[in-house]
């Protein structure tokens, strides 16, 4: 088992009242203060990162999203460039009808 070297400190100073809830807690939760205090920060601070990378809309921009999901797709000139090379490739079982949305797209141009 590799052990973690723990180096950084951490101090803060609570009320008696919060330090009889906390050790209460953590004693319940068999633990020593120092791990149920650091175990109840990383959950935390997991939650608060999480939630600062969910991505939120407004209404407007969430229905212009859902449009866009509704539409059939339209492959880019390239992307059917790579798929029309690709296709012939014998080492890929493409399966039946992977080629359909390909077979009338427009080639990319060289501008």
């Amino acid at each position: 088992m590799n052990a973690i070297t723990k180096s950084a400190r951490i101090q803060l100073r609570v009320s008696s009242r919060a330090k009889e809830q906390i050790a209460a807690a953590a004693a319940i939760s068999q633990q020593d203060v120092t791990s149920f205090i650091l175990d109840a920060a990383t959950a935390r601070a997991r939650s608060v990162l999480l939630e600062d990378r969910v991505l939120l809309l407004s209404d407007e921009e969430l229905d212009t999203i859902e449009q866009a999901l509704d539409e059939d797709p339209t492959p880019s000139p390239t992307l059917v460039k790579l798929f029309r090379e690709a296709r012939n490739d014998p080492r890929v079982d493409w399966g039946e009808g992977a080629w359909d949305m390909f077979d009338n797209a427009p080639e990319e141009s060289d501008d």
